[in-house]
């Protein structure tokens, strides 16, 4: 689930994000989103530009679980510890 908003309230021990900060979070619960208020950790937020609009930032989960599926799930590209891999993306375009 993704959601775009202000943040309201951080806990104190949250020092990366401050009240007012317009953030876009990314949430494996479901059904945690569907509220008025929501508690997300910290390292699912990610800050939005202040040139960025909320229809724009809604295209960014898109194309991210886009291409992780077609990498991991489909290419069978695999995580190795201590080891890089290298993947060249050839002509990737959108309509927007």
């Amino acid at each position: 689930m993704v959601a775009f908003n202000d943040i309201s309230f951080t806990f104190r021990f949250v020092f990366v994000f401050q009240e007012g900060d317009r953030v876009l979070c990314l949430c494996a619960d479901i059904m945690g989103m569907w509220t008025e208020y929501a508690c997300v950790p910290a390292c699912r937020c990610f800050l939005m530009p202040e040139a960025m609009t909320y229809h724009e930032a809604a295209s960014i989960p898109v194309s991210y679980v886009t291409a992780y599926l077609m990498l991991f799930e489909f290419g069978n590209l695999q995580h190795e510890h201590g080891r890089h891999k290298h993947v060249l993306v050839h002509m990737a375009a959108g309509k927007y």
